[in-house]
C-alpha cells in the first residue's frame, strides 16, 4: 500500500487494478474450485494472493521473479503466514533456457495447473513475447499498444484517440522505448490543448505491447 500510494498514477487508475485484482481472483477461485493443484505465478512481484485469499491448505502456490525481488518479499512477509504451500523460484523469466527447464521440471510434478502472468508481459518486446508463447503450442492472434487498447476501450480524450490512430514509427517488429513514446505523446497532446483540445492522460507503460 505504502508503494502504491507513493506513485502519482496510483488514485487516476486504482479502478483498473481494482478490477484487474477481482478478476483474477475469481478465476483463481473457479479453477482451484475444478481441482486444480498448483498455481503458478510468472512476474509474480508483491502479489499477496497466497496470504489473502481463501484457499486450500493442499494447493501448490509458485511464485517466479527476480532473486532481488523475491528477496525483499520474503523479508515483507516474513512474519505473515499463507494459507497454502508457497515456493518462491529466482528467475528472469527473459532467459529461454531457465524458463525451460522450470517448466519442464513443473510438468513432471503437477496434476493440473493454472499459470498466472499479470505483469509478466510488458517486459517484452512484441516479438519477445510472441516467442514465449509460441514455444509452448499457442498462437498469438495480435498483439496492440497500450495506448491502442485504451483507445479501443474509450477511454481517451479526443487528442489521444487521434495519436493512437498514428503508425508504429518503428513498425510491427518492435515498438518504441517507454520514454521515447511518451515524450512524444505528450508533445502531440500539447498541441491539442493549445487548439482547446483536452489532453487526457497517457496510459502507463503505453509503448508496452500486449497480448
Amino acid at each position: 500500500m505504502q508503494i502504491a500510494a507513493a506513485m502519482p498514477f496510483a488514485q487516476r487508475h486504482s479502478w483498473s487494478y481494482i478490477a484487474r485484482t477481482w478478476l483474477v481472483d475469481q478465476v483463481i477461485e473457479r479453477e482451484v474450485q475444478q481441482g486444480t493443484d498448483t498455481v503458478i505465478n510468472l512476474a509474480a512481484g508483491l502479489d499477496s494472493r497466497p496470504y489473502r485469499m481463501q484457499l486450500p491448505a493442499s494447493l501448490r502456490w509458485i511464485e517466479v521473479d527476480l532473486p532481488d525481488m523475491l528477496n525483499y518479499k520474503q523479508e515483507v512477509l516474513a512474519a505473515e503466514r499463507p494459507v497454502c504451500a508457497v515456493e518462491r523460484v529466482p528467475l528472469d523469466l527473459r532467459d529461454t533456457a531457465e524458463r525451460r527447464a522450470l517448466f519442464h521440471r513443473l510438468g513432471g510434478e503437477v496434476k493440473r495447473a493454472l499459470m498466472v502472468s499479470e505483469g509478466l508481459i510488458v517486459y517484452f518486446e512484441a516479438d519477445g513475447a510472441a516467442q514465449f508463447f509460441a514455444a509452448y503450442g499457442w498462437k498469438v492472434v495480435e498483439t496492440r499498444s497500450l495506448l491502442q487498447t485504451a483507445a479501443k476501450l474509450k477511454r481517451l480524450s479526443f487528442g489521444m484517440r487521434l495519436l493512437s490512430l498514428l503508425p508504429d514509427p518503428a513498425g510491427r517488429k518492435r515498438s518504441l522505448r517507454v520514454g521515447e513514446q511518451r515524450a512524444s505523446a505528450h508533445r502531440l497532446a500539447r498541441r491539442f490543448s493549445k487548439r482547446g483540445e483536452s489532453r487526457g492522460h497517457l496510459p502507463e507503460a503505453d509503448s508496452e505491447r500486449c497480448l
